[in-house]
């Protein structure tokens, strides 16, 4: 007579190996979508969505204004233009001023020679460097900057790359950044976290510690623009190149705070789609037709996000443990429904199916809510799909294997 243990081991063999079998199924059907090229543009969409835009998209997070924080559009000015932004606003004593504008190497100009005057006489600016990399997906391996401001240290000047899908903006939602990279002995550090340092080395000695590979961008909102109502998560308040240029601005307003100056269309009110690109903020999270954010935005979130040390923590260990537990469970809910109601199966196990996938997206997205960590079980959801059709072929199979058979 067959021991209660091995029953039970037999069982549990059982679940094992159609987990397995599930599992494998789901990947090979992946790479064989991967292979046929009508599919690209489904394969992208798919791979560029995350279940947080859906909390991003639908207004849930907070968005509280950041006042440390100030936003100037340069709108269609030339390198002499700038500058003369650059002249006012140190008069005013921010405590930071970041130029996130990479100008050309061109020097033969009055205006340029201009320019670099004061970049090399206002002292607390930080500008933004080139990084390059000959691989995908990795931190710059080689960073250029204007030779004029060549000699700058890395205490002032900082990479603006951010990381987008296949580096197209037209396509790829930006996410997060690298959080450093070491270039012939020296450390480097993105343009945010640069501007960051200069205003609070304490967090900036925080993400340090992190010491991650990566950060994912923990957004906060857009720009602030007072007649424009549809923009309803605005964080930064934001200045008008005019408004620079004729001293139209309160000295308080800027004083001791983060002042960030990029490119916003040739008016604040402007649908330019220049330097612009999808967001997790993005109104549409499936199907999205316009950019949504600027990249000055951008770097004024990834700032925000190092300075409150509200940064987004993620395990994928935690992540695939989760996708094989839950569809482990899944399996076992099957066994009961199959032996209890064979007829019923396909509907009952159908239903069972949908609620897990619901929890699924709904209680990993609470608890990004509320402690601000990620879990993506996209693996997982997409095991589901085809485990309860799959249980219903390979159960009746597997349990007929003779060192898995199980006596009644």
């Amino acid at each position: 007579m067959m021991s209660v243990v091995l029953r039970r081991f037999r069982k549990a063999l059982q679940f094992v190996l159609i987990v397995v079998l599930i599992v494998i199924f789901a990947h090979a059907l992946t790479w064989v979508v991967g292979k046929i090229s009508l599919l690209d543009s489904l394969e992208q969409s798919v791979l560029d969505f995350d279940f947080t835009d859906i909390y991003y998209s639908g207004g849930y997070r907070p968005s509280p204004i950041d006042t440390n924080i100030i936003l100037v559009n340069i709108g269609p000015l030339g390198k002499s233009g700038i500058a003369r932004q650059i002249e006012i606003l140190s008069q005013l004593n921010p405590k930071v001023l970041g130029v996130d504008v990479y100008f050309s190497l061109a020097t033969d100009s009055a205006e340029a020679a201009y320019l670099w005057q004061v970049i090399k006489s206002t002292p607390n600016i930080v500008l933004p460097s080139q990084g390059y990399t000959r691989q995908d997906n990795s931190p710059p391996d080689s960073i250029v900057l204007p030779k004029n401001v060549a000699s700058l240290s890395s205490d002032f000047a900082g990479y603006a790359n951010i990381n987008i899908p296949d580096d197209n903006p037209g396509v790829g939602t930006v996410r997060s950044f690298f959080s450093s990279t070491v270039i012939q002995n020296e450390h480097h550090y993105p343009f945010a976290a640069v501007i960051a340092k200069n205003y609070n080395q304490l967090s900036f000695n925080t993400y340090l510690k992190r010491n991650r590979p990566q950060e994912q961008i923990n957004f906060t909102g857009h720009r602030m623009l007072f007649n424009e109502s549809s923009i309803n998560d605005a964080t930064y308040f934001t200045i008008d190149y005019e408004d620079v240029l004729e001293n139209n601005i309160d000295g308080n307003f800027i004083k001791d705070k983060i002042i960030l100056l990029g490119y916003m269309g040739n008016n604040l009110y402007d649908k330019s789609p220049v330097d612009k690109f999808y967001s997790p903020m993005n109104e549409r999270f499936a199907g999205r037709s316009l950019p949504d954010i600027y990249g000055v935005e951008i770097q004024a979130n990834m700032v925000s996000m190092i300075l409150s040390g509200n940064y987004i923590n993620q395990s994928e260990f935690i992540e695939r443990f989760l996708d094989i537990l839950l569809l482990f469970s899944a399996v076992i809910i099957f066994k009961f429904l199959f032996d209890r109601n064979e007829e019923n199966y396909s509907i009952v196990s159908k239903i069972v199916v949908f609620i897990m996938i619901n929890l699924m997206v709904i209680i990993p997205l609470l608890i990004y809510h509320f402690f601000l960590f990620k879990i993506d079980l996209r693996h997982g959801i997409f095991y589901l799909v085809f485990a309860s059709d799959l249980f219903e072929v390979l159960y009746p199979k597997v349990r007929r294997i003779k060192f898995l058979a199980v006596a009644n």
